[in-house]
């Protein structure tokens, strides 16, 4: 599931039933505004920020990547966060992106 992250609000942290529907679905953000910060859900296990910020700056200006590991830091949670230089670029990212195969798996 790529989608929008409201960037006012602290952020944006998934419980667990929001991780299993980034996994099981595609959806997008709600907000009447898109936000520069997307969520990127379904990523493999062993995906590195350097390889989404590879990816996502083939289409656009990325200003940081963040993917979330489990506590020893050996694997991703299989999701992330990018930032895109603009609300534009975000939009653009979720339209190509979404459903991208990605090192294996189908990101969402």
């Amino acid at each position: 599931m790529i989608i929008s992250v409201d960037h006012k609000s602290n952020q944006f942290e998934p419980n667990s039933q929001q991780q299993q529907q980034a996994t099981n679905s595609i959806a997008f953000s709600q907000h009447t505004k898109m936000s520069r910060v997307l969520f990127i859900g379904n990523l493999s296990y062993f995906c590195e920020e350097q390889h989404l910020w590879e990816l996502f700056s083939e289409y656009g200006c990325v200003e940081a990547v963040r993917v979330v590991q489990n506590v020893e830091k050996t694997k991703s949670l299989m999701y992330g966060f990018i930032t895109m230089s603009s609300n534009q670029e975000a939009a653009q990212m979720v339209d190509l992106l979404d459903g991208h195969l990605f090192m294996g798996r189908k990101i969402k």
